[in-house]
């Protein structure tokens, strides 16, 4: 089960994964401040740099500082995710606005994960719980029990993952919030596939594309298709693998290019390369291998780039790869 430096897991061929599950993992952790003039759809940070300034409504300032801190999050600049995340709790305090507090719990975990600091991440989740009872808001207590099924997923702990997923299910659908919903699909797809059930893991995952399509929820849509590349590799479905990392690269295409995104397209590039380099290897032709291991090598080098120094638990695996 080699999805991405995500979704890694057992053993050998597979343990190297097992940093690259906790990476992506950050990426999923998200919440999406849905109101009327907030939809769930992407929202550039110039466009949220924009509404900041000029918007007199305190409650969708925060907002809009809450959403900055995730999109500099997706794109790896984290520093910047702490500045707006500190600013958006801080003002949201202020104004006792629950959302915003959960918002920022939400960022704060964040954070936390990329760290790989799991006891900080779950303690901002159980936060955001909390005062999302109080608030009442189902759609977003849903997202944070998706969250929580990540993190249990990529832990191994899969009987507590699939207790959150299917009370994150049972919130989204009664609040009918799609972005929670399809949140929910494609960690379920993640869990499934974890276990090794790849027909459910499928099916999930591909609800997820759905409604990220119907949302333009870009990043997470790219990340989806991404996984299911990874799994299709894993089951030596090479030309569907390829075509999922296309996709994946066309739907990620707006992002700049510090971006998870771009940096998981040319990783799964290389994977691929490496794949078919093993199997020609196993066919007895070494110079039509060598010239996907350099293919290889050299998309392992532009993932790398993409890439900030302090990813270490990134950085370390995809040296290993490129060492490999």
């Amino acid at each position: 089960m080699r999805y991405r430096y995500f979704y890694g897991l057992i053993l050998s061929f597979l343990n190297h994964s097992i940093m690259k599950s906790k990476k992506i993992a950050a990426i999923l952790l998200l919440l999406v401040a849905q109101r009327t003039n907030m939809q769930a759809q992407y929202v550039s940070p110039d466009s949220l740099h924009k509404t900041i300034a000029i918007t007199k409504e305190d409650t969708v300032r925060v907002d809009a500082m809450n959403w900055l801190a995730f999109r500099h999050f997706q794109n790896t600049q984290y520093d910047s995710s702490q500045y707006w995340a500190d600013k958006a709790y801080s003002r949201s305090k202020e104004l006792n606005y629950n959302s915003g507090i959960c918002f920022a719990f939400i960022n704060y975990g964040n954070i936390a994960s990329i760290n790989d600091e799991n006891e900080k991440m779950i303690y901002y989740s159980n936060k955001a719980i909390e005062v999302m009872q109080n608030n009442g808001n189902k759609g977003y207590l849903g997202v944070v029990y998706s969250n929580l099924a990540l993190n249990y997923a990529t832990s191994g702990k899969y009987e507590e993952a699939y207790r959150c997923l299917y009370k994150s299910l049972q919130l989204q659908k009664s609040a009918d919030f799609k972005f929670g919903l399809a949140h929910c699909y494609l960690i379920f797809g993640i869990t499934h596939l974890y276990t090794g059930d790849t027909d459910n893991g499928f099916k999930s995952i591909d609800q997820a594309i759905s409604l990220y399509k119907e949302l333009k929820e870009n990043f997470l849509l790219s990340a989806s298709y991404t996984t299911r590349g990874d799994q299709n590799l894993l089951l030596g479905n090479s030309k569907a693998a390829h075509d999922d990392f296309i996709a994946a690269s066309q739907a990620g295409a707006q992002f700049p290019e510090n971006s998870w995104a771009n940096a998981a397209y040319h990783w799964s590039l290389a994977d691929l390369a490496k794949h078919r380099g093993d199997s020609i290897k196993l066919k007895k032709n070494g110079g039509l291998s060598n010239d996907f291991y350099k293919n290889a090598e050299a998309d392992y080098k532009t993932a790398l780039k993409f890439f900030s120094m302090v990813d270490t638990l990134s950085l370390c695996e995809l040296l290993n790869d490129l060492g490999t």
